[in-house]
């Protein structure tokens, strides 16, 4: 996988010095997909590419997100995108009933590139 940079710099920093927000957030933009902070598959905000990943996580993989919150409790203070981890710690419960019930509506066989978002959400593997 091609990466740009200074992402690829800025990710490998913020995962040594516990910023996960930048981490997050980095790893979002470090394959040069993102312009005026929207990403361009998928034609939204960084941001809410994030959530809607995180609401997927938080469906099909309730263990490894509880784990990652656990990992995301512990991000710096230096952390200059403290509302990254906010988001992705605090879904409402509306969010994740709609999530179920849009997953729940797909064939048996999930479309080709959810699960992959899904593990492009955790930061460690």
């Amino acid at each position: 996988m091609p990466v740009a940079e200074p992402w690829a710099t800025l990710y490998v920093d913020a995962i040594r010095d516990n910023r996960f927000g930048d981490a997050i957030w980095a790893r979002y933009n470090i394959i040069g997909d993102v312009e005026d902070d929207i990403k361009e598959n998928a034609k939204q905000t960084v941001l809410e590419v994030i959530k809607e990943d995180a609401l997927n996580y938080r469906v099909t993989g309730p263990e490894e997100y509880a784990m990652a919150l656990s990992l995301y409790a512990k991000t710096s203070s230096n952390d200059g995108r403290t509302d990254v981890p906010e988001i992705v710690c605090n879904l409402s419960e509306s969010d994740i009933a709609r999530t179920k019930a849009e997953i729940a509506a797909l064939p048996e066989n999930q479309p080709e590139g959810l699960w992959e978002r899904v593990q492009a959400f955790c930061i460690v593997s």
